[in-house]
């Protein structure tokens, strides 16, 4: 029965999501991917082996150069994404390929509806009355 409402939450309902990110200048720092037209997307990944793999096929030097790959609830995601300059929306599993091709925003989703989803609220404006706990 609890298998059968967790697939009824959807993706975005996950208790449990992974990022990368790494401590630079003392702040966390969460990697992004280009979104075409300007601003960047938080690379979201649902399943920790994702995350890793993407984060590997960056090469040795990405790894060394402090990222890492890091389980994230649903408060702290949607503090990253209010928190973070340039970050519009999610790409949800983006392939490596996609950091040189482009196809990033393929994948994408709007920083609104996701934290929307999220928080499990049909639209924006409850969302953003959630967070600042209005």
């Amino acid at each position: 029965m609890i298998e059968a409402n967790r697939a009824k939450a959807g993706p975005a309902q996950k208790t449990a999501w992974w990022i990368i990110s790494r401590i630079q200048t003392g702040r966390v720092e969460a990697m992004s991917i280009p979104r075409g037209g300007g601003g960047k997307l938080l690379a979201v990944f649902g399943h920790e082996e994702e995350a890793r793999f993407f984060l590997w096929s960056l090469g040795p030097g990405e790894a060394a150069n402090g990222w890492r790959v890091g389980e994230t609830r649903c408060g702290e995601l949607a503090s990253i994404l209010c928190g973070s300059r340039g970050i519009r929306g999610v790409a949800l599993d983006p392939l490596p390929g996609m950091l040189e091709d482009g196809t990033g925003p393929l994948v994408g989703l709007g920083r609104e509806r996701f934290l929307a989803r999220l928080l499990g609220l049909p639209r924006l404006g409850p969302a953003l009355r959630a967070l600042k706990g209005a």
